[in-house]
């Protein structure tokens, strides 16, 4: 009874062994069919039969490789083109002869388009903005964009978008300014597009509130601090008014003037014929002498003075205002 059911078992594993095997052999004898589309829209940088083509049955082992015969180069991202009747024949005529049992139907024309994805100039505005919100030494909102200028917009191959930008030489971020921005499709670089604008930057300035005389001490009533938009910075002019308080004028300034660095100099803590202290010091021993300046002179300067005691005219380093040290 076992070796009866075994033998049955056997009979039905070759019936559907042999069932299959002609099944395979009539696909393999059977006819394939390429229909070629009269509009096609393509992805990638080449035109392949598989873009423009339909394969039926679609199963035949021989539609993997047909659908990788290179047609002809594709279309910019965006546009598009006609290949006519005998363009299409004098393509696949050569290949598809050496084959067997394939019939092709081709249409008078295909007209073939290339996928895109458009980067609008609203997007090319939004990368400077945030180009200069990263590199900027100044805040954002202290900047005005003039003269944006890009393309109206920008075609791209379709796929997974990012960029990259940098800008073009040297820049103290106001005044004109350019970019190249690099689009990357599924992280290759396909297009550099420039993009510009004019940037003027809101800066502060300080100013004589009231006219001031040459020599003057400035005091913080003197001055008032405003503001104003420029295109060109000059480094000279003081921003802050830290700068100049408690420095001395070196010229008369009329109201409203603005103030630059050549203006002012540091109050002299040690003047000529001043009577000082003299403050002498090593790792053992401090002494204190009174002296006389004979050279005028700010915080660091190196003075000529004179120890009235002694009569001695030593070189020491103005510390404070009245006070000088020396080494021994």
């Amino acid at each position: 009874m076992g070796m009866d059911r075994f033998r049955k078992l056997m009979l039905c594993v070759l019936a559907i062994f042999s069932v299959t095997a002609l099944g395979f052999g009539l696909a393999m004898a059977s006819e394939l069919e390429i229909f070629v589309k009269e509009e096609a829209i393509v992805k990638s940088a080449e035109i392949r039969l598989a873009d423009i083509a339909r394969f039926t049955p679609a199963n035949d082992i021989r539609v993997g490789r047909l659908a990788r015969i290179k047609i002809a180069p594709s279309p910019p991202p965006g546009s598009g083109f006609i290949l006519d009747h005998s363009f299409l024949i004098s393509k696949l005529s050569p290949i598809l002869s050496k084959e067997k049992n394939i019939r092709v139907k081709i249409p008078n024309a295909l007209h073939v388009r290339r996928a895109t994805q458009v980067v609008k100039k609203k997007r090319l505005e939004e990368i400077f903005h945030a180009y200069l919100k990263k590199h900027a030494p100044w805040p954002l909102q202290n900047i005005l964009i003039e003269k944006f200028s890009s393309p109206k917009l920008v075609c791209l191959p379709s796929g997974k978008l990012r960029w990259t930008a940098r800008h073009q030489g040297r820049t103290r971020w106001v005044g004109p300014l350019s970019l190249v921005v690099t689009f990357w499709v599924n992280e290759r670089p396909v297009r550099k597009i420039p993009i510009s604008a004019t940037l003027l930057v809101k800066q502060r300035f300080v100013r004589a509130g009231r006219k001031i005389v040459r020599g003057a001490i400035i005091g913080s009533g003197d001055i008032v601090v405003t503001e104003k938009v420029v295109d060109s910075f000059n480094d000279t002019i003081i921003t802050d008014p830290k700068e100049v308080i408690g420095k001395q004028l070196l010229r008369t300034v009329r109201k409203g003037q603005i103030l630059t660095r050549a203006m002012i100099k540091e109050v002299p803590w040690v003047r000529r014929g001043q009577q000082i202290r003299i403050l002498a010091e090593n790792e053992h021993i401090k002494v204190i002498a009174t002296g006389k300046a004979l050279e005028e002179g700010g915080a660091g300067d190196q003075v000529k003075v004179i120890n009235i005691g002694s009569g001695k005219e030593i070189y020491a380093t103005v510390k404070s205002p009245g006070l000088v040290k020396v080494e021994f």
